[in-house]
């Protein structure tokens, strides 16, 4: 039997592992360590954060090291932010906008399936906001002191707190500027006085350290109450609706009184920083005002009503001064909406806004767009050399939008730059001889069905034939003309119904008239 020499080998096994040489030592094992790290890109190449502050715009790396690296079997591997999705790298580059306290853990899982994290923790700046609902002086506060202090102050619904906050503060009475200044806390007291019967204005808003600036600002505006010498008088003030900041320089207003006389202002003033138009040391009555540019009079208001009060400032409506005029198009060469083939086709464009884009024109020419044509101020012309000719009327289509939007388009009908007919272009005779008029058809795709001749210009035929061809002649005499100058016209009437002429000037010696 074979049991004996396998009891054998077992105890000679069991007496090998009894011996001390063979006991496990845990001096001898290596202690395996995962470190998470961050660095901004941009950052020095050594730099190794934990922690750190930034911006949504900035890009984050994130790093990890194991050691000793050779000490361990990765079954499994990745970074997570937070409770978002994982990446499965040992150096991953992102960026984090939201606002707020983030961390980061890099995550090991050995062939064990044991688990060794490490983390860094990272805070994302918030911009600054204000509370756009609650501040006082609140917006629109009437009366107020001319000679007492007037406390400013309004909240800050977020803020970072790792960053240094700051208010830059404007306040405005009029066109003067009272206070421009950079405030540590949100609040503010004015302490110099106001002008009496004013509109003032307040601006606020918060930015930090950090290069964040709230994204919207508190603007509020309040009015100043009279003083004693101003008992009879008021003052009016309107938000204007300006489409284009070109107008600015030279708008102008006519106030007039309830009569209808215009009326002339001791003060006044347009802030276009605010969009505020003023006037001051208006008498108590009814008034009418209209605000115009000089130049562009389709910016021109309406004529609105309002009434000053002793002692107040009144808010008239907002006054909008939008351009609602189509420009308009003229040919002085057309008759009706037709003109002659010239080199250089002449319209005139009325725009009474501000001038027209060139980019906004569109010429189209026998359907299709052409842009052959120059425009110099008020002036377009079509030039026409590089254009083709035909037998038929061309159809022309101008059309343009003012900068205000406002569209045109007018449409005209060039006459045929070639004919159909040729004849002769000039020609002398004496009285005593006689000339062969020819007539030829130019038209390969018409045939022609009659030919006439016309050389007195009553409109009646002085000859005519049966067309036998493209092509006919016919003779008269020259004691038939009774002018030195006679115009002679020839027609062809085609057998589709279509007719074409010509026309050419015929000189008479000797002729008693």
């Amino acid at each position: 039997m074979k049991i004996f020499p396998l009891l054998l080998a077992s105890l000679v096994f069991l007496l090998a592992c009894s011996e001390g040489d063979a006991t496990f030592d845990t001096d001898d094992a290596e202690v395996v360590t995962v470190k998470a790290y961050m660095m901004k890109l941009g950052d020095s190449a050594n730099t190794r954060l934990k922690q750190d502050t930034l911006l949504p715009a900035d890009s984050i790396v994130f790093l990890a090291n194991i050691e000793p690296s050779r000490s361990i079997r990765i079954t499994e591997f990745y970074w997570q932010i937070d409770s978002s999705t994982t990446h499965s790298e040992f150096s991953y580059r992102t960026n984090v906008p939201n606002a707020g306290k983030h961390t980061a853990k890099f995550i090991l899982l050995d062939r064990f399936s044991d688990t060794l994290q490490d983390s860094v923790t990272f805070w994302i700046a918030p911009y600054p906001v204000l509370d756009l609902q609650n501040w006082i002086p609140k917006n629109g506060t009437s009366a107020v002191p001319t000679e007492k202090e007037l406390s400013f102050a309004w909240n800050v619904t977020i803020e970072n707190p790792l960053a240094v906050t700051k208010y830059p503060f404007l306040l405005k009475c009029g066109t003067d500027t009272l206070a421009d200044t950079l405030l540590s806390s949100p609040q503010f007291v004015y302490t110099k006085g106001f002008p009496a019967l004013q509109r003032c204005a307040w601006t606020v808003f918060a930015t930090d350290n950090f290069g964040r600036s709230s994204a919207q600002k508190i603007q509020s505006d309040f009015f100043t109450g009279k003083d004693s010498n101003e008992d009879s008088l008021g003052s009016a003030y309107a938000i204007l609706d300006l489409p284009n900041s070109a107008l600015k320089d030279s708008l102008q207003f006519k106030l007039f009184d309830s009569a209808g006389s215009e009326v002339s202002v001791q003060e006044s003033f347009m802030d276009w920083n605010e969009s505020v138009f003023f006037m001051g040391n208006l008498p108590a009555a009814d008034y009418k005002v209209q605000l115009f540019h000089p130049v562009y009079s389709d910016y021109t208001s309406d004529t609105i009503s309002f009434s000053v009060q002793s002692g107040k400032v009144t808010h008239i409506p907002n006054i909008s001064l939008a351009d609602t005029v189509k420009p308009e198009i003229f040919c002085a060469d057309c008759s009706k909406d037709s003109l002659s083939w010239e080199d250089t086709l002449k319209f005139v464009i009325e725009e009474k806004g501000l001038p027209l884009f060139s980019s906004s024109i569109r010429v189209t020419f026998d359907g299709s767009t052409t842009s052959k044509w120059n425009f110099n101020e008020d002036s377009l012309f079509i030039l026409t050399s590089d254009l083709s000719k035909s037998f038929a009327w061309h159809p022309l289509t101008i059309s343009f939008s003012d900068r205000a939007g406002n569209y045109t388009s007018k449409s005209f009908f060039v006459e045929p730059g070639n004919s159909c007919v040729e004849t002769l272009t000039e020609a002398t005779i004496h009285v005593e001889n006689s000339i062969t008029i020819p007539i030829r058809n130019l038209c390969s795709n018409l045939t022609p069905k009659r030919f006439f001749w016309d050389i007195d210009q009553d409109g009646n035929w002085d000859g005519e034939m049966a067309a036998d061809g493209d092509f006919a002649f016919k003779t008269f005499s020259g004691s038939l003309f009774h002018l030195f100058a006679n115009e002679i016209l020839v027609t062809i009437l085609y057998e589709s119904g279509a007719t074409y002429k010509a026309t050419f000037t015929l000189y008479v010696d000797g002729v008693s008239g």
